[in-house]
């Protein structure tokens, strides 16, 4: 099957060094991409813990700041706001009775040992949103992260 997602923000880039210190380590990242941000802002993207420090230790958040699950603890990002470019086409939505479902909160491969269910038999509806989103960094300058930060201390 072709994989038509595009690789991956951090792509090509290579990490900051993180260390104990929160504050340095949230000025690295700014002043490496704050000649490609200029006045459009930049947004911090951090693992839980780093996003709850930064978020608990900020008398005022002049970028935003989001938390990601899918970063490892200790990582951090600061991107460009206009460094980002999407293309989004209309959703499709589909509805079924007529689909079978893997009804488990940890699924394995399909032909696995999860149970499979037809919609049908339970008195359900399948719903299942498609949306072609497709997106790019317009310069690597404008991306930067810190990798290994072990604050809070």
């Amino acid at each position: 099957m072709l994989d038509l997602r595009p690789a991956g923000i951090l792509n090509g880039i290579t990490p900051i060094t993180g260390g104990a210190d929160m504050v340095t380590d949230i000025s690295k990242l700014a002043g490496a991409v704050a000649a490609k941000a200029g006045n459009g802002g930049m947004t911090f993207v951090a693992s839980p813990t780093q996003a709850t420090t930064i978020a608990l230790q900020s008398l005022r958040d002049p970028w935003p700041v989001l938390v990601s699950t899918a970063l490892p603890a200790g990582t951090v990002l600061a991107v460009a706001n206009n460094a980002i470019v999407f293309a989004a086409d209309d959703p499709a939505i589909d509805i079924t009775s007529a689909a079978s479902m893997q009804m488990d909160t940890a699924p394995v491969p399909v032909g696995g040992t999860a149970p499979v269910h037809a919609l049908f038999q339970k008195d359900v509806f399948g719903l299942r949103l498609r949306w072609p989103i497709s997106w790019a960094v317009r310069d690597p300058a404008a991306v930067a992260f810190v990798q290994g930060a072990t604050w809070p201390t």
